[in-house]
């Protein structure tokens, strides 16, 4: 005889959702998402009788639309997350359950080019969490990371360095002034400098970033290769070639280690140190950097 589990109360809701969560720890995202569409047809139902459980019904949608994320279904995500915006003004809703939400929204349409819409829902995600108190100084600071980018992007350079340096500002507070979430906004406020044509700011900036991660025992080649690479391109901007060949050997040596990471940034920074060499009168390095880039880049690519 079969037992039939009725999904449609509160207390098998909740354990549906425990349920997701430990699936999503084990790294069982498929399984995961399955329960997930499960639970949120099931929290449906439920409101239909039960108004007041919107709430669970919420949960259920942004546990679907993170687990949707992280798998790269970013469509079907985006569907989730609006469903469950749909019910802002409910009673029931927690104010911090809508922020992430909105935030984690806003970072699908930011990695699909729709700058203005995340423009819209980060900020709207920041008033919300400035709102609460105490306020997740941490979760403000990271969208008004991703702020800065997208306000770079723009070219609305003046905005952007405003939310860069209020991040700055909330990570030294909060993670301390040599963490690598410092370093991430000094590299950014170097890129943002180098695009506005302040390059000995942006040099500086530049090598704050790099002074922290050769510090920290938890950076990876990835993050230091950028950094160098970064460097480099202020030095050469600022006509120290020697600097610059010597910052981009440096960068490409760390990124050779992690290419299906960086394999990006390698291409960037390799094309970069070759036009250098060029410019110089390297041509046979030159050639010689590109041979070796192209054996390691090809292998990775196959």
């Amino acid at each position: 005889m079969s037992l039939n589990l009725d999904y449609n109360t509160p207390t098998v809701l909740n354990v549906l959702i425990e349920r997701i969560q430990n699936l999503r720890k084990s790294g069982k995202f498929e399984d995961a998402i399955r329960a997930a569409e499960t639970a949120v047809e099931s929290a449906r139902r439920l409101i239909e009788d039960r108004p007041d459980q919107i709430i669970n019904l919420v949960t259920c949608l942004e546990l679907l639309g993170n687990l949707l994320r992280i798998c790269g279904k970013e469509m079907e995500s985006e569907a989730v997350y609006v469903e469950a915006l749909s019910y802002e003004g409910s009673e029931k809703i927690e104010m911090r359950q809508l922020a992430r939400i909105k935030s984690n929204l806003a970072c699908i349409y930011d990695n699909n080019n729709l700058n203005d819409e995340a423009i819209v829902l980060y900020n709207q995600a920041i008033d919300t969490f400035s709102s609460l108190t105490p306020s997740p100084e941490i979760e403000i600071a990271n969208i008004r990371n991703n702020l800065g980018m997208l306000h770079k992007k723009k070219r609305e350079f003046e905005v952007a360095e405003n939310n860069y340096m209020i991040a700055l500002q909330a990570f030294e507070n909060n993670k301390g002034a040599t963490s690598e979430e410092a370093a991430a906004v000094y590299n950014n406020l170097g890129t943002l400098f180098y695009d506005s044509e302040l390059i000995n700011q942006s040099r500086e900036m530049h090598e704050q970033a790099l002074e922290i991660l050769i510090e920290s025992k938890k950076s990876n080649n990835s993050d230091l290769g950028q950094s160098y690479s970064n460097l480099a391109a202020s030095l050469e901007k600022l006509g120290e070639t020697d600097a610059a060949e010597k910052n981009y050997e440096l960068a490409l040596g760390l990124l050779e280690t992690t290419l299906k990471d960086a394999l990006d940034i390698y291409e960037i920074t390799c094309e970069n140190y070759c036009n250098l060499l060029i410019r110089i009168g390297k041509k046979r390095r030159a050639a010689s950097v590109q041979k070796k880039a192209l054996k390691l880049t090809s292998k990775i690519k196959q």
